[in-house]
């Protein structure tokens, strides 16, 4: 008896050859480059990038929080994507002031400065639940930096863009919820399109292609 692709189910094929594969990883490839590239002249436009001054309040309890002066070492574009929300990326930070002064620090892109908003569709004010009837994630605006000084001029960025098919099938080849990486958390090309799971996978690779369609990102794969 012939055995189904262990992605798609069906049995004309496998999963090497699989069309749905090529297609769903070609719409990852494309759609992220192209949110990258959206984030990237945004970082741009608002001067935040290696050498910009940055403030910030550090700490888990609002009472214990110290406010502290940074400069930006290096902005990471790994596992960003127009599905990630801002939770993910990288922002290294040399701290200039308070208790882990000389030392660098790593924030995600969700404490990026309100000038964000739009882009990683975040809400600052009202609630969670607010936020998520808009669509949106939300964030603690005490938590957000505070841009200080901009940089004229932005540098590159690590991880601007996947180059190629190959490359994409490599970045999600082990799908799963337990792997760190975005696509993987997400199940956006997971190891199979098996029943228990199709519910997940179906509504990331929708809304990607919501985005590609209108260019908007909208919380709703919860």
């Amino acid at each position: 008896m012939a055995k189904a692709c262990s992605y798609c189910t069906q049995y004309t094929h496998n999963r090497r050859t699989c069309p749905t594969l090529k297609k769903d990883a070609a719409l990852v490839q494309k759609a992220t480059n192209q949110y990258r590239s959206q984030l990237k002249q945004k970082f741009e436009e608002v001067g935040l990038g290696p050498g910009a001054l940055v403030s910030f309040r550090e700490g888990t309890y609002a009472r214990e929080r110290t406010l502290i002066t940074g400069m930006i070492k290096e902005i990471g574009l790994n596992d960003v994507s127009p599905i990630s929300k801002g939770r993910i990326g990288r922002v290294a930070i040399l701290c200039m002031t308070g208790p882990k002064s000389g030392k660098t620090i790593y924030h995600s892109f969700s404490t990026l400065p309100e000038e964000f908003n739009d882009i990683i569709n975040r809400a600052t004010e009202g609630d969670w639940s607010s936020a998520r009837s808009l669509g949106k994630t939300y964030q603690n605006p005490d938590v957000l930096m505070t841009l200080l000084s901009p940089v004229n001029r932005v540098a590159s960025f690590k991880a601007e863009h996947l180059d190629s098919y190959e490359e994409v099938k490599k970045v999600l080849k082990r799908a799963n919820h337990n792997d760190k990486h975005v696509y993987n958390r997400l199940n956006i090309i997971p190891e199979s399109y098996r029943e228990h799971d199709k519910w997940q996978d179906a509504h990331a690779i929708e809304a990607l292609e919501r985005y590609m369609k209108n260019g908007k990102l909208f919380v709703d794969i919860y």
